[in-house]
């Protein structure tokens, strides 16, 4: 018999979604309050501007950016940073398209999907290592909810900052870091409305309110609210996904500001995994189609998010400013499926298992810190000083089915297998709680040159209270982490940069070795060079190289299957080159290239130079776009791109081998005043490929062609 969970009460998530959303109600106070008597016009700061662009905080104009507030933990220069950092932009995300995650780090060197860019869990790779929900970051506080749930409409631009990140951000993969910038409130009314309609019966709607509340412009709100809906070119995989977003911003151009929002997602859709690479990457005696699904009609995974965010800019003067930053996130999920396991001996079949299960992650992120920008003699500094906490936790009920399940045809699946009883198979609690404090300063000696010191003391705290076995598992570990660097800026056009930087990542309580002892965190340095040139006014380019080693990897145990050790080493050494910006008026371009070999080192199981799975030694992508103005009020727009990677191990041991693709897209609009006509495809030429492998049964088809009709209109 299935076992069903009751629903999330309509009331609590009524409630839920309302304490999100009442960072609206001081606007509508607002609108609808009686003028204020007449005071003295509060004194406004003059609006900030270096080398002739706005801030960091703003929304960047066209293809290219200046600036990052990821790479510093600031408002800085990307040249002034001695690292690879990489920014899409909101008009790269407009005429792509972009919707998803893997949208927009498609035009990121050096990243690779794992899976199906169409999963729920959308898993990616970056210079060579898998992430996971510490490498999320939004409006850089920590944000494990959108490694899985990724949705676009409130976010104004991706950013990615490449190696191992820990002094800024604490735990974490060294591959790098995803910054997902949101969407702030604007100082001129703004409206938009967008409509679609495309492949697969993909519908979206999107509508944006924007603007001052008050004369003086001090506050202001967004209201952003969105719809998603598909049936996917994947059998029982059909879409769902809504989104609702409110923000405040009290105080805007002054010396405090003080915004606040509010998040809530929501969607309904069943998390694929897989089919066999028997059938899609060994096609030798059956060919499996895109479609093909191993999962039952049944299968489903509803979900909801709740966020709030408080974020607290304050000038004290020209020498100092602080910025604190505090969220709330409750997410929670159901989900019901079919995995598959196995091929049965014939190979005719698949083996699968059935999961019933609930989770309820909750967290808390804090982080505050100080900037002072002095002198000492002839030499300035930027010294950055701060904490940071993190707290989550997630209550865990998994039931599997009692015995075996019949397999089902690999040719010729039917579906309507249902498990006859349920096991509990899991019932715990996992709680992480971590604190920080860190320091950096970038000490600028001449003009030309500047070094960057930093370093991180970290403690987290872990402990899994397991309901099932009765027992309480605890780890407490403290890491000290750096960051040096050196800046070499001969021309306001060229810089060089390099660097060595240090991550870490805890390892869970409950994994053990054969004494019974859990383990200590693993480690990730790397060393990094690079150079940025200004190609022409509007366009640049970047190359770096790098090699990562990741150490005190977990391995199993040679001589206890069920126990582990602490011996894995792995190493990731490559090139990368990004351009983007504008060739001449109206004629946009980005592009990347990426040469990785990511191997093991060291391994109790895999050989030692085994390619790690789905990192392509070589992969480039170049998306162009050409708006032609037809007079003051009307123009067309053409654009391409092609996507090109290379092959890719298909798991650890190498048994596998994914094929190299190339994939077209294009785009064709037209636009009068505020309203816009566009044309989108992906995989224009229709190409069969394979994204992404974690193992030879659980293999990812990709998208086939996609097409989508939007309208829309900004008034």
């Amino acid at each position: 018999m299935q076992k069903a969970f009751p629903a999330p009460r309509l009331s609590r998530r009524l409630a839920l979604a309302a304490t999100a959303l009442s960072t609206l109600a001081p606007v509508a106070l607002a609108q609808t309050a009686p003028p204020a008597a007449t005071q003295a016009a509060p004194v406004l700061l003059p609006p900030v501007t270096i080398e002739g662009e706005k801030t960091a905080f703003s929304p960047v104009e066209g293809y290219r950016a200046r600036r990052s507030i990821t790479g510093a933990k600031g408002d800085s220069l990307i040249s002034d940073t001695p690292a690879s950092v990489q920014v899409v932009p909101h008009q790269v995300l407009e005429d792509q398209n972009a919707t998803r995650a893997s949208d927009a780090l498609k035009n990121v060197s050096g990243i690779t999907s794992a899976t199906g860019s169409y999963r729920y869990f959308n898993d990616f790779t970056i210079r060579g290592f898998l992430l996971n929900g510490n490498n999320y970051f939004r409006d850089g506080l920590r944000d494990d909810s959108f490694s899985q749930s990724q949705s676009l409409y409130g976010v104004e631009r991706v950013e990615v900052l490449k190696g191992p990140a820990s002094l800024l951000y604490g735990a974490s993969q060294p591959g790098g870091s995803l910054n997902f910038i949101s969407k702030l409130p604007t100082a001129t009314p703004s409206y938009q409305a967008e409509v679609g309609y495309g492949t697969d019966n993909h519908w979206l709607g999107m509508f944006d309110a924007s603007g001052p509340v008050t004369q003086d412009k001090s506050i202001r709100y967004r209201l952003i609210a969105a719809m998603d809906q598909t049936d996917r070119f994947v059998d029982n995989m059909d879409s769902t996904r809504r989104y609702l977003n409110g923000t405040v911003q009290f105080g805007a151009d002054r010396d405090t500001t003080f915004t606040l929002q509010g998040e809530y997602r929501e969607g309904s859709e069943p998390n694929f995994y897989g089919v066999p690479a028997y059938g899609t990457v060994d096609t030798s005696r059956i060919k499996l189609p895109r479609s093909r699904s191993f999962q039952e009609p049944s299968d489903s995974r509803d979900y909801f998010v709740v966020s709030l965010t408080g974020t607290l800019d304050h000038r004290f003067n020209d020498t100092w400013s602080s910025r604190t930053q505090v969220r709330g996130t409750i997410h929670e999920y159901e989900y019901s499926g079919y995995i598959p396991a196995s091929l049965n001996a014939t190979r005719t079949a698949v083996n699968r298992n059935y999961t019933l299960g609930k989770q309820e992650p909750y967290s808390y992120n804090f982080d505050s810190n100080l900037t002072g920008k002095f002198d000492i003699g002839s030499m300035s500094n930027t010294l950055i000083v701060g904490i940071q906490s993190d707290y989550s936790t997630n209550k865990v009920e998994t039931w599997r089915q009692a015995g075996t399940l019949p397999a089902i045809s690999l040719t010729n699946p039917v579906y309507g297998t249902r498990p006859a009883a349920l096991a509990l198979q899991n019932n715990y609690r996992g709680r992480s709680f971590s604190k920080s404090l860190y320091a950096q300063n970038q000490l600028e000696l001449t003009p030309e040159v500047q070094i960057i010191v930093g370093a991180r003391l970290d403690n987290v705290t872990q402990d899994l209270i397991d309901a099932t076995s009765n027992r309480t598992l605890t780890r407490d570990d403290t890491e000290l982490t750096s960051r040096v660097g050196a800046i070499y800026k001969p021309t306001s056009k060229l810089s060089f940069y390099t660097a060595y930087s240090q991550s870490y990542l805890p390892n869970s309580p409950s994994t053990i070795d054969r004494n019974g002892n859990n383990f200590g965190p693993e480690s990730g340095t790397q060393v990094e060079a690079g150079v940025r040139y200004d190609l022409l006014p509007g366009l640049s380019a970047s190359a770096a190289i790098f090699q990562i080693d990741r150490q005190d990897a977990l391995a199993t145990d040679p001589l206890n299957a069920t126990r582990a050790v602490q011996v894995g080493e792995q190493r990731s050494r490559g090139l990368e080159i990004d351009v983007a910006g504008e060739i001449t008026k109206g004629w946009n371009v980005i592009g990347t290239y990426t040469y990785t070999k990511a191997e093991i080192r060291k391994d109790t199981v895999y050989a030692a130079g085994n390619e790690m799975p789905n990192v392509a030694k070589h992969g480039a992508r170049l998306w162009s776009v050409y708006d032609y103005a037809l007079d003051d009020r009307s123009g067309v727009g053409i654009g391409a791109g092609v996507n090109w990677v290379g092959s890719r191990q298909g798991d650890l041991g190498n048994t596998f081998k994914l094929a190299s693709y190339a994939l077209v897209d294009g785009l064709l609009y037209y636009r009068y005043d505020g309203m816009k006509v566009s044309l989108n495809a992906t995989n224009l030429l229709d190409e069969e490929y394979i994204e992404g492998s974690t193992s030879a049964v659980r293999v990812y088809q990709g998208e086939p062609r996609q097409v989508m009709l939007r309208l829309s209109s900004k008034f």
